[in-house]
């Protein structure tokens, strides 16, 4: 008998290994992150580059139209693009 066994005994819930089994997804990978995620968090910043970069040169007409104030306008389109 191992140390592992004599010191605590294993105890297994069937509803988590059913569970674990039909997912078809392992912990570990659950855990790592993926290309798909990593591709859309790529094209969010993408979008909120280009949309910030074209509020720069929106005349005073086309925010008014928007609701947004000149400051407003600055003030986002100076955010990086990571942030929200």
């Amino acid at each position: 008998m191992s140390t592992l066994t004599k010191n605590k005994p294993l105890i297994f819930d069937p509803a988590k290994l059913a569970e674990a089994s039909c997912s078809g997804v392992s912990k570990v990978d659950s855990q790592r992150p993926s290309l798909k995620g990593l591709g859309s968090a790529l094209a969010i910043f993408r979008a909120r580059s280009s949309q910030r970069r074209e509020l720069r040169f929106l005349s005073p007409r086309q925010l008014k139209d928007m609701g947004i104030t000149a400051e407003e306008a600055a003030k986002e389109s100076s955010k990086w693009f990571w942030q929200q």
